[in-house]
């Protein structure tokens, strides 16, 4: 058994897939929507109000998850199969998530455009509001204040100007708006850490590119540290100055020979650098050295690959594939199942298998061995898990781990749910893996405290979150409370709970974590999550009685007067329009930028 020939075969796959999606052009926007890549998604970055994407239900902001049953991560996953799913001129499914809520939604490119009728307010902002024009816009651009007076603000007020009077084609406005940005940003040392990725987009849209003046004075201004400089040259390459982008890359390779646990300290950033700055070579001697452990290696290749991904380099990534297998080090069990991981992901399957196979001979070498067998029939339950082969990894667990299985059957657990890309419809997707939670619940439930002290509290914390996506189970947070130490251990079941719709339980454990540790923000997110999904007005309304509503209701409101504006229902839009305050009203009329300029960037 060999795995490069599979690797290559499967690779060449998908570099023909996107050499496809380079070379044609599409000739029709047929949903009316762009597309962008996220931190670990795609989503629509822009869509067309009068298109069919938005008439079938989708929205700006949107997460794609699946298609037609397909997990998505990646841009060029989400184009390929809305294409393919397009061709065949019959309605599909995209699931997507909404303000953190998962949403399934009917997607027809034959559907017609949705009308919004000009509905007349009662006055100026309620007109700009239901009937948008590029004058009652200019009009309130011009009168936009920023949310408080300290400098980020009034930069992020100078950036939204910049974008927007773009958009309206006013450059006199745009230039103006972008030189005020640029004195205030010279001024302020404080707003180089946030700011800097502000001043440079809004540069962008003048065609404009960094300039020395502000290389020295992010140069002299930055800490240097491996993610300060590697921010700095991911930002400076980005905006098209790749020579100052090269100086700061210099610096962080040579304070990660002086200090080379950096490196394990910082993988991510430097992984993600390396790749956006085309530095194979660095990539390949670190894979080499004897300095880092393989560990380290692997997550660098890892994060280089996945970088790659989501640039859409594609020759650049076929190379980094190859390199997997190509360069020579050391491997620990876990490193395999970085690679399965990875590979499932890319939807590289024939890698992925061959990964595990890879993992499954080196099980069998160990045979007789009480340490060795054991310990890597542990990673292969993960590494099954990590592709949705639960009953591969059942099989493992019932050999080497019958005395004691419940943390095993947690991690196969955990490694099937994040094999989708997103927990509650890996739950609907894989048959058997309910039972298994309601299985693995059950065990942890009937656990004696001795045997809770034994078990990770990660493990047993993502696991939660597994649970909480779950719509059947009904976990307290009284159960999760002694494996974790702080607030933010809860953040992730908190958002599974969003994610599946279960606001009332998100609720009640926002509720009691803020209690014991203080403000967790979460209550926001669930509010946001209602605004955008809630099943019925009823529910909103009940949100609208809450506590946390009545201290930030914007964070329901927002959402909300979009979702009834965009689904026709106008006149209980205006009717919710006309009871915010002015500031809230600016928002949600600039909000309304799409009805007027259009969609410049849609190609799908």
């Amino acid at each position: 058994m060999t795995t490069k020939p599979t690797l290559r075969t499967s690779f060449s796959l998908l570099a023909l897939m996107w050499l496809f999606l380079g070379q044609t052009a599409f000739a029709e926007a047929k949903l009316g929507i762009e597309l962008k890549q996220g931190y670990n998604t795609a989503y629509i970055s822009d869509i067309d109000p009068f298109g069919s994407g938005a008439a079938s239900g989708l929205m700006a902001s949107d997460r794609i998850k699946e298609v037609n049953g397909v997990a998505i991560w990646f841009v060029d996953q989400a184009e390929r199969m809305l294409k393919y799913n397009i061709a065949k001129e019959q309605p599909f499914i995209v699931m997507v998530e909404r303000k953190g809520g998962l949403n399934r939604i009917m997607v027809d490119a034959n559907k017609p455009s949705r009308s919004f009728p000009k509905k007349k307010g009662s006055d100026f902002y309620a007109n700009c509001y239901m009937a948008p024009d590029a004058a009652c816009l200019e009009t309130v651009i011009d009168n936009s204040q920023p949310m408080t007076q300290d400098n980020s603000s009034i930069m992020r007020n100078y950036s939204s100007k910049v974008e927007r009077y773009s958009l309206l084609g006013r450059q006199q406005k745009t230039l103006s708006a972008y030189k005020q940005m640029d004195v205030l940003f010279f001024r302020d040392k404080g707003l180089i850490n946030y700011d800097t990725a502000t001043l440079f987009s809004a540069m962008e849209k003048l065609g404009l590119k960094p300039e020395k003046r502000h290389f020295d004075y992010v140069y002299v201004n930055t800490k240097k540290s491996v993610s300060a400089l590697s921010g700095a040259a991911d930002l400076f390459a980005k905006y098209g100055s790749m020579n100052h982008a090269n100086a700061f890359y210099k610096d962080m390779v040579n304070l990660i020979k002086q200090k080379p646990k950096e490196l394990k300290n910082k993988t991510m950033y430097v992984g993600q650098t390396l790749a956006k700055l085309g530095k194979k070579d660095q990539l390949i001697s670190y894979l080499k050295s004897d300095q880092h452990s393989s560990e380290t290696k692997n997550k660098l290749l890892e994060r280089y690959i996945v970088e790659l991904v989501k640039s859409q380099k594609k020759e650049e990534a076929q190379e980094a594939v190859n390199l997997v297998y190509s360069v020579k080090r050391s491997w620990t069990n876990g490193d395999y199942i970085i690679f399965v991981r990875l590979f499932h992901k890319l939807h590289m399957q024939d890698a992925a298998w061959n990964t595990i196979k890879r993992l499954e001979a080196f099980y069998k070498s160990g045979e007789g061995n009480m340490f060795i067998q054991p310990l890597t029939a542990g990673s292969l339950v993960e590494a099954y898990g990590a592709v949705g082969s639960i009953h591969n990894g059942r099989k493992y667990i019932d050999k080497h781990f019958k005395d004691n299985p419940l943390e095993m059957m947690m991690k196969l657990t955990i490694e099937a749910a994040n094999s989708r890309s997103a927990k509650g419809l890996a739950l609907q997707h894989y048959k058997d893996l309910p039972k298994l939670v309601d299985e693995t619940y059950a065990k942890f439930k009937a656990a004696t405290p001795e045997q809770r002290k034994k078990l990770s509290k990660l493990v047993v914390e993502q696991f939660y979150e597994v649970l909480a996506a779950y719509l059947p189970a009904n976990p307290s947070v009284n159960e999760l409370s002694p494996f974790v130490d702080d607030k933010y251990g809860h953040k992730g079941v908190i958002d599974a709970f969003i994610e599946v719709r279960k606001f009332d339980k998100a609720t009640e454990w926002t509720n009691a974590v803020e209690t014991k540790y203080g403000n967790t923000y979460k209550h926001n997110d669930i509010l946001a999550a209602v605004g955008a999904l809630a099943s019925s007005h009823e529910q909103v309304e009940q949100f609208k009685r809450t506590t946390a509503f009545k201290k930030k209701d914007f964070f329901l409101k927002r959402p909300y007067l979009k979702r009834l504006y965009w689904n026709g229902y106008f006149d209980q839009a205006l009717a919710e329009f006309n009871t915010m305050p002015e500031k809230e009203k600016v928002n949600a009329i600039l909000a309304q930028m799409p009805f007027v300029v259009g969609c410049k960037g849609c190609t799908l």
